[in-house]
């Protein structure tokens, strides 16, 4: 269990902000926000279920293979189901991101998001959760060229 701040929508500067770094979501104003901007984190430690420490121990983007001997080396194997993490690329030889598919609660008062979302550490941003393919084709990212079974990785449950 990771401790998460009380799930919120974006902020109406927020969306602005985003509006260039996250082109391909439809609608900013339904994405949750789960965690604050840091440098302390990002997307690949938060599939590993890390909050501790920047993840991303390659130079640049990386092969479909080297995520795989990685995530193979922690346990979580490749797969074919959309289940556990996401592994994005603009090519299957240069996987950009990762994103994790979480059971998020939200005490009922919250109004925040309940059942099955898709999460993602934006780097140095926003911790938020987004739709399955809201990410596809992003300028930054690409598209899902696969899927990794989830052992180890993060579950979120908010007060």
């Amino acid at each position: 269990m990771f401790p998460v701040q009380q799930p919120r929508r974006m902020t109406a500067q927020e969306q602005a902000d985003y509006a260039n770094i996250l082109p391909t979501v439809p609608n900013l104003a339904n994405l949750w926000v789960l965690g604050p901007e840091t440098q302390t984190y990002n997307c690949l430690a938060w599939s590993l279920g890390i909050t501790f420490s920047w993840i991303w121990p390659w130079q640049g983007n990386v092969s479909q293979a080297q995520f795989d001997l990685l995530y193979n080396a922690l346990g979580d194997p490749p797969q074919v189901a959309a289940t556990g993490v996401a592994g994005y690329g603009l090519a299957n030889n240069q996987r950009t991101h990762a994103s994790v598919r979480l059971n998020v609660t939200a005490a009922p008062a919250a109004g925040g998001p309940v059942g099955v979302s898709w999460t993602s550490k934006l780097g140095r941003l926003l911790l938020v959760t987004h739709g399955h393919h809201e990410l596809d084709n992003d300028p930054d990212y690409g598209t899902i060229q696969g899927y990794y079974q989830q052992n180890n990785g993060p579950s979120v449950t908010n007060p």
